[in-house]
């Protein structure tokens, strides 16, 4: 089968069950705690469904047929442009975005714990009865960002321009990072709406606010040549085409294009709608602006040719 699809379906039938999940799962007089196990099981089938669908972006088929095999497949086939845009898309839609994490505040008001050690929860005098949802939904989204941004991933797919014959339309280094940073920052773009002749206040998710600061971390990693990438907080370990690699000269110069695209846009939206932006947005592009600002000052790597 096909592991975009297997994770489309498995981040699709997530969302799903999030819908009146502690219906479906406690009956009357049992404890909230399903709740809980059930509300992890489903994060955790997101993050697979999000590692299941990066894979094609820069992906590749390796084949161990030999030469004049009967329809014999060369050793390296790069996944088609098409495909990986197709993926690229429904990542940047269905994981990095806050749509895509949108809980009824019943549902996580009822993700507590139960108070009392047994076998099956060791965790019941821990620090917290809370759970971090918004650490858990960042790193989901660390998961895309882990790949698409990983110094073999981008190699390969300037290795890919090479191995394409013409006019099959391979992705390009560029559109990966358009792709992420026009998506990531969409909020730029937002207007005010107008309630009643009122404008309000253009706010941003906490979410949005978590994935773009840790994008500005990416970047910056790369323009000032750090490794850029870091540990998810799922709970489990994410297979990634990580390694220790370094990033392509002509990626740290898209970096850091993106960067002062963003700076401008930025400075732009302060001036232009500082007064629509609610105070915690407000400081959010504030600090942003001042981050990426000392990042362009700085020499670049003089390890980097």
């Amino acid at each position: 089968g096909d592991p975009c699809e297997f994770g489309r379906e498995r981040i699709a039938l997530a969302t799903e069950l999030m819908k009146d999940l502690d219906g479906r799962v406690v009956k009357d007089g049992e404890s909230w705690a399903k709740t809980r196990r059930a509300f992890g099981v489903l994060l955790n089938q997101w993050g697979d469904g999000a590692t299941l669908a990066s894979q094609f972006v820069g992906g590749q088929s390796v084949s161990r047929d030999h030469k004049a095999d009967k329809d014999a497949r060369d050793p390296i086939m790069p996944i088609s442009g098409a495909k990986q845009r197709e993926c690229l898309k429904f990542l940047s839609e269905n994981v990095l975005s806050d749509k895509a994490f949108q809980f009824s505040p019943a549902l996580l008001r009822r993700l507590g714990t139960e108070r009392w050690m047994h076998w099956g929860n060791q965790s019941a005098y821990g620090p917290s009865v809370d759970i971090s949802v918004l650490e858990k939904i960042l790193g989901i989204q660390k998961i895309v960002l882990n790949h698409c941004l990983n110094g073999r991933v981008l190699a390969r797919l300037q290795n890919q321009q090479l191995q394409a014959d013409s006019g099959s339309d391979p992705l390009r280094l560029d559109e990966v990072f358009r792709s992420l940073s026009d998506g990531i920052w969409a909020d730029l773009d937002k207007q005010p709406e107008n309630t009643g002749g009122k404008e309000a206040k253009i706010v941003l998710s906490t979410v949005r606010r978590n994935l773009q600061r840790e994008y500005l971390s990416r970047l910056g990693s790369m323009v000032l040549g750090g490794s850029g990438l870091s540990s998810d907080s799922l709970g489990y370990i994410v297979l990634t085409s990580g390694g220790s690699s370094s990033t392509p000269a002509d990626a740290r110069a898209l970096a850091r294009l993106h960067l002062g695209e963003i700076s401008n846009k930025l400075a732009k939206t302060l001036e232009a709608k500082g007064g629509s932006l609610d105070d915690t947005t407000r400081a959010h592009f504030e600090e942003s602006k001042h981050r990426i600002a000392k990042i362009l000052e700085a020499n670049l790597d003089v390890r980097e040719p």
